[in-house]
């Protein structure tokens, strides 16, 4: 307690000394950690963009012989399908195109473990800003690599995978380096919800590009550039710690830091700016942490299916022109927006009520999106050919897996935040694994049977893994501090718990 009283007296005087640097805020009413949080949204608008423009794009890529009378049934076309055969695409079978959407995710899978860590001791700045930067450049070279030769597409795309694998990890420790500790779920959501916002505006701009007289290659150029610009904000605005930034004010600065620093104090932490070492054999032999990582990647498997299949789906089965299809395919992203900001909002206020504990809300929320998102596919895929009933069925799939990305995705935070990047790391490779092998599987399942009978398989065995995912996340999922967050061994956390407080409960 009295740690707690010194840090107030320090902010009430470092407020009284430096009132005139209020000024210095980015906009009126808008403190900059949350300035911050809307730039990380951008950054991740610009990389899911040129994660899924490919998606898009490759419909136009490829010389559509797979169009050709299936050996099941598929939708009739109408007077708007444009689809027909052309001559000077790729000749690619639908196998061909999985290793092409999957051979982004190989590289995303190197660089998710080491960035999280790099991020932690080096802080995030420079680590994001290469990242997104690597990745504009690769989205760049994309039309000469695959004017010149299939490998060197496949070397593009790995490239950009190596730049946005940091994504993630790097944005874990933005948020424990900006937020109080009762704002790190909104935060968080306000940032990675920028993935949904890359997706809604992502599609729909790949498929008018794609379609005009532009030419597909002008998907790549369109985001390679915006990206670029996105690099210039990030490097002015953005800085690792609050008390590295020269414009921010010292009201929310000491905001920032006391209330860190107290319940960092009342929890065992560590001084400012210190991480210490990753206690990496308590984390890979925590249950709470590894069926939390099983979970993401049954969570993943069904995201990455519907967001490099979607488009493809939509142009083989249901037969929509490229322009049609690239706005339907980004609609159940918006609907998905939507709902994880609700679901974030809804979480914290249920967690101050106390009306059920932090693992009860977690699991609450997860499992939800898991079963029901995967149970609103399998309708979907047994809707036949009514658009508009096949369209809100995936808007409501694709929606109810914001209440995952809001909860299973923050769980980290719960269980140490101070190996937040680190964990988000581990996870995120395991996780781009469904990213590899979610397209793989699915073109070996339809290539040569592009009908909607083997597509009810796609999306059947979705809703299976999804549903084993939720099963295991309920019974080993938590949302409680591990002692080896704070504790170099569990003896020492059990010492601590019988010294404990209820200081933290202020927070």
């Amino acid at each position: 307690m009295e740690e707690s009283k010194s840090t107030d007296e320090l902010a009430e005087m470092d407020v009284d000394v430096n009132v005139e640097a209020d000024k210095y805020q980015l906009l009126p009413c808008l403190p900059w950690r949350y300035a911050i949080a809307i730039v990380g949204l951008f950054g991740f608008a610009s990389g899911y963009a040129m994660r899924v423009n490919m998606s898009v794009a490759i419909v136009k890529m490829v010389s559509n012989q797979s169009s050709a009378p299936p050996s099941g049934h598929t939708c009739p076309r109408t007077n708007n399908d444009t689809t027909e055969y052309n001559p000077d695409g790729f000749d690619w079978d639908e196998s061909v195109q999985g290793i092409v959407l999957s051979s982004f995710f190989w590289g995303y899978a190197i660089t998710q473990f080491p960035a999280g860590r790099i991020a932690e001791v080096y802080g995030p700045r420079l680590v994001f800003f290469c990242g997104i930067f690597l990745s504009a450049i690769g989205s760049l070279l994309t039309p000469v690599c695959a004017n010149t030769s299939f490998g060197l597409l496949i070397a593009c795309r790995f490239i950009m995978g190596l730049g946005q694998a940091v994504l993630y990890p790097c944005y874990q420790v933005v948020v424990s380096n900006w937020a109080p500790p009762m704002e790190k779920s909104r935060m968080t959501i306000l940032g990675t919800t920028g993935n949904t916002w890359g997706t809604i505006i992502g599609m729909p701009i790949s498929g008018l590009l794609a379609g005009s007289s532009l030419g597909w290659e002008s998907v790549f150029y369109f985001f390679g550039v915006s990206s670029i610009i996105w690099c210039i904000v990030w490097a002015l605005l953005v800085y690792n710690y609050p008390d590295e930034h020269p414009r921010i004010t010292q009201r929310e600065r000491i905001l920032i830091e006391t209330k860190k620093h107290e319940y960092h104090t009342a929890m065992g932490g560590h001084p400012h700016h210190e991480r210490p070492p990753v206690p990496w054999k308590a984390m890979f032999t925590s249950v709470p942490f590894l069926s939390s990582v099983f979970a993401a990647f049954c969570y993943s498997w069904g995201w990455y299916m519907l967001l490099t299949e979607l488009p493809t789906y939509m142009n083989n089965i249901l037969h929509f022109n490229i322009d049609q299809n690239a706005l339907l395919s980004a609609l159940p992203y918006l609907f998905m927006w939507i709902v994880s900001n609700i679901a974030a909002f809804s979480q914290d206020k249920l967690m101050k009520s106390e009306k059920l504990s932090k693992t009860a809300i977690r699991k609450v929320f997860s499992s939800t999106g898991l079963v029901f998102s995967g149970v609103f596919m399998v309708v979907a895929s047994f809707a036949g050919c009514d658009h508009v009933t096949v369209v809100a069925l995936l808007c409501v799939a694709v929606a109810l897996v914001g209440l995952i990305a809001s909860s299973l995705l923050t769980n980290y935070l719960d269980l140490a935040p101070n190996f937040a990047g680190s964990m988000m790391g581990v996870s995120n490779t395991v996780m781009t694994l469904a990213g590899i092998l979610a397209p793989l599987v699915t073109g070996a399942i339809v290539t040569g049977n592009e009908d909607e009978e083997h597509w009810r398989i796609v999306f059947g065995m979705t809703a299976g893994i999804q549903a084993v995912g939720a099963l295991v996340f309920i019974i080993f999922g938590s949302a409680e501090e591990q002692w080896w967050n704070r504790h170099p061994t569990r003896e020492a956390w059990e010492a601590a718990n019988k010294k404990e407080t209820n200081t933290v409960e202020r927070f």
